[in-house]
């Protein structure tokens, strides 16, 4: 396992995360002071649809790198 493969698995695990807290708001995440910024600043809606773009693009620039790496 080459290290690019490692990363893309990073990756993918760290969007998959984003995706989950922000559809399930976990306590510890939800109010952190980095979120509770994000949502002061940018509603609770749009903060949502802010980390979850960047979850999605995290899960697919990783599965991307799985796919061309082989």
């Amino acid at each position: 396992m080459s290290i690019i493969n490692i990363v893309d698995s990073l990756l993918i695990g760290l969007g998959l995360f984003l995706v989950y807290a922000n559809l399930f708001k976990p306590d510890f995440y939800w109010n952190s002071r980095r979120i509770k910024m994000r949502r002061q600043y940018l509603g609770d809606r749009n903060t949502v649809v802010m980390y979850s773009v960047i979850g999605a693009i995290f899960i697919m620039v990783g599965a991307w790198g799985w796919f061309v790496s082989g």
